[in-house]
């Protein structure tokens, strides 16, 4: 967790300055993870929590979004799980639904 979180502070710290005129709206700080028991979940909530933290303090910019991946759980394992007021510019990466609109 450690080498990422520190991966993700100088990916964030280098894309959200100025000199890229505001390109870049979000960080994902996962893409696609796979756990495959209860505990991997716990894990990368927790992960979540911790990146979430390093994106916001590495952004030069306040409005970057941080996006987290859904992991193939469906929408109820993120119920409740960071929503504001303690978390702002969250978005739920949540590719099963774009997988329908692409395989339909």
């Amino acid at each position: 967790m450690d080498r990422t979180l520190a991966a993700l502070q100088v990916l964030t710290a280098e894309f959200t300055d100025r000199s890229y005129g505001d390109t870049v709206i979000a960080i994902e700080v996962l893409n696609e993870p796979f756990p495959q028991a209860a505990s991997e979940v716990d894990f990368l909530k927790r992960f979540y929590n911790a990146a979430y933290d390093t994106v916001r303090k590495a952004a030069k910019h306040p409005d970057v979004v941080v996006a987290i991946d859904s992991a193939y759980q469906g929408m109820d394992a993120w119920d409740g799980f960071m929503t504001e007021p303690e978390w702002s510019k969250v978005a739920l990466d949540t590719v099963r639904t774009m997988w329908r609109a692409v395989w339909r």
